[in-house]
Protein backbone atom coordinates (compact mmCIF):
# COMPACT_ATOMS: atom_id res chain seq x y z
CA UNK A 1 0.00 0.00 0.00
CA UNK A 2 1.45 3.40 -0.91
CA UNK A 3 1.92 6.03 1.82
CA UNK A 4 -1.42 7.71 2.48
CA UNK A 5 -3.28 4.94 0.67
CA UNK A 6 -6.71 3.81 1.80
CA UNK A 7 -7.61 0.16 1.24
CA UNK A 8 -10.87 -0.14 -0.73
CA UNK A 9 -10.92 -3.80 -1.79
CA UNK A 10 -9.50 -6.81 0.04
CA UNK A 11 -8.91 -10.32 -1.34
CA UNK A 12 -7.90 -13.77 -0.12
CA UNK A 13 -4.84 -14.25 -2.33
CA UNK A 14 -3.72 -10.62 -2.25
CA UNK A 15 -4.85 -8.42 0.62
CA UNK A 16 -4.51 -5.12 -1.25
CA UNK A 17 -6.87 -5.53 -4.20
CA UNK A 18 -7.87 -1.88 -4.57
CA UNK A 19 -6.87 1.44 -3.02
CA UNK A 20 -7.07 5.19 -3.33
CA UNK A 21 -4.75 8.03 -2.33
CA UNK A 22 -6.19 11.46 -1.58
CA UNK A 23 -9.15 10.72 -3.89
CA UNK A 24 -6.79 11.49 -6.80
CA UNK A 25 -5.06 8.17 -7.43
CA UNK A 26 -6.78 4.81 -7.68
CA UNK A 27 -5.22 1.41 -8.20
CA UNK A 28 -6.36 -2.19 -8.46
CA UNK A 29 -4.45 -5.49 -8.31
CA UNK A 30 -6.65 -7.21 -10.87
CA UNK A 31 -7.87 -6.69 -14.42
CA UNK A 32 -11.55 -5.73 -14.52
CA UNK A 33 -11.28 -5.10 -18.27
CA UNK A 34 -10.53 -8.73 -19.16
CA UNK A 35 -12.28 -12.08 -19.18
CA UNK A 36 -10.80 -15.56 -18.68
CA UNK A 37 -10.21 -16.13 -22.41
CA UNK A 38 -8.31 -12.84 -22.73
CA UNK A 39 -6.19 -13.57 -19.64
CA UNK A 40 -5.25 -17.01 -21.02
CA UNK A 41 -4.25 -15.38 -24.31
CA UNK A 42 -2.15 -12.74 -22.53
CA UNK A 43 -0.41 -15.44 -20.48
CA UNK A 44 0.04 -17.94 -23.33
CA UNK A 45 3.50 -16.60 -24.19
CA UNK A 46 4.48 -16.27 -20.49
CA UNK A 47 3.44 -19.61 -19.02
CA UNK A 48 6.71 -21.42 -19.69
CA UNK A 49 8.77 -18.56 -18.29
CA UNK A 50 6.73 -18.12 -15.09
CA UNK A 51 5.64 -21.72 -14.38
CA UNK A 52 8.62 -22.43 -12.06
CA UNK A 53 8.74 -18.93 -10.56
CA UNK A 54 5.39 -18.96 -8.75
CA UNK A 55 4.34 -20.83 -5.61
CA UNK A 56 1.11 -22.19 -7.12
CA UNK A 57 0.09 -24.30 -10.12
CA UNK A 58 0.03 -21.61 -12.80
CA UNK A 59 -1.44 -23.86 -15.49
CA UNK A 60 -4.26 -25.02 -13.23
CA UNK A 61 -5.03 -21.44 -12.19
CA UNK A 62 -5.09 -20.12 -15.77
CA UNK A 63 -7.02 -23.10 -17.12
CA UNK A 64 -9.75 -22.69 -14.47
CA UNK A 65 -10.23 -18.93 -14.25
CA UNK A 66 -13.80 -18.14 -13.20
CA UNK A 67 -16.06 -15.94 -15.28
CA UNK A 68 -16.44 -12.42 -13.88
CA UNK A 69 -19.70 -11.12 -15.34
CA UNK A 70 -19.79 -8.10 -13.02
CA UNK A 71 -16.20 -6.96 -13.66
CA UNK A 72 -17.34 -4.40 -16.22
CA UNK A 73 -19.34 -2.71 -13.47
CA UNK A 74 -16.09 -1.74 -11.75
CA UNK A 75 -14.96 0.35 -14.71
CA UNK A 76 -18.46 1.69 -15.37
CA UNK A 77 -18.94 2.73 -11.73
CA UNK A 78 -15.50 4.31 -11.63
CA UNK A 79 -16.26 6.39 -14.71
CA UNK A 80 -19.73 7.33 -13.47
CA UNK A 81 -19.02 8.12 -9.82
CA UNK A 82 -15.33 9.04 -9.59
CA UNK A 83 -14.15 10.60 -12.84
CA UNK A 84 -15.11 14.30 -12.85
Amino acid sequence: MPPGGELLVRGDSCVNQGFQCDKLLFGVQFHPETDPETMRFIWSARRALWRDRVSFDLDQRLDHLPETPLAGNILRNFAQFVVP
